[in-house]
């Protein structure tokens, strides 16, 4: 029994020495590392190939209201910020956006 202590002890204190040393050189590693410094990134859209596009795209102030609301934000809206606000909508939009190409 005391020799099996023993063992168990002494293969205890290899391991420790062992994850100690492996430590030390993880350390040494990290320490060795040099940051990375990223001027810009450039992404290239025009290069994107679309094969098929479905469903609404929203951009800017897209609202799922009613006109009612929609008309009275727009109104708070040009006499909060003295802006002119034009809507340019075709005649033949039926309210269905389809991109598929």
């Amino acid at each position: 029994m005391l020799f099996d202590i023993y063992r168990t002890l002494q293969w205890l204190n290899e391991r420790v020495t062992g994850l100690e040393l492996e430590n030390q050189k993880l350390k040494e590693d990290i320490s060795k590392i040099q940051p990375i410094h990223i001027d810009s990134i450039v992404y290239k859209i025009q290069e994107l190939q679309i094969k098929d596009l479905k469903g609404t795209l929203n951009i800017g102030i897209t609202a799922q209201a009613d006109e009612k609301t929609i008309d009275k934000f727009m109104q708070e809206f040009k006499e909060d910020n003295d802006a002119t606000i034009e809507f340019d909508v075709p005649e033949d939009d039926t309210g269905k956006d389809d991109f598929t190409s």
